[in-house]
């Protein structure tokens, strides 16, 4: 019985090969999607800043993106810190600010506190999470980093 589906299978994919269509392209799918727009996070830093008194956090995030426009017109990122607890949270959300331009890149972004609660030096998580226009989403990872209190010296630039 199996070999039997196969003899009637594997012709209509070869067709549709050998005419240049897909069989991915032969099940419908999305055709209204953007083909040329893509987002993946390759790489969470482990290791995050505690600035301004604790008013904020800074993380650093590799990427890889691709966008007609290569400056990320068509893509949101959201950014995301919490402790264990769930008390303490840190967020940011941009658009057009990725280079799109199929390489790998390194983002540094400043979340700011949501909430009363101060981040404490520790273990946190962040997420970081790419949407397309329409808030489907193209990627999203999450890492836990090691949280550290800005050196004296660092304050000083910012």
């Amino acid at each position: 019985m199996r070999s039997a589906r196969l003899f009637l299978v594997a012709p209509a994919v070869t067709a549709l090969v050998l005419t240049g269509a897909s069989p991915a392209m032969a099940g419908g799918g999305d055709h209204d999607k953007d083909d040329d727009l893509y987002a993946k996070v390759l790489e969470i830093d482990d290791e995050g800043t505690i600035e301004e008194h604790g008013d904020e956090v800074v993380v650093e995030f590799d990427y890889k993106c691709e966008d007609d426009d290569k400056d990320g017109d068509n893509i949101t990122t959201k950014v995301t810190l919490e402790h264990w607890d769930g008390d303490v949270e840190y967020e940011a959300e941009f658009d057009n600010e990725l280079k799109c331009d199929g390489e790998e890149q390194t983002k540094e972004v400043t979340l700011e506190k949501e909430g009363e609660d101060d981040a404490e030096e520790g273990k946190a998580e962040v997420t970081v999470r790419f949407e397309d226009e329409d808030g489907d989403e193209l990627d999203e990872e999450s890492e836990h980093v090691d949280l550290e209190e800005a050196d004296d010296d660092d304050k000083d630039k910012h």
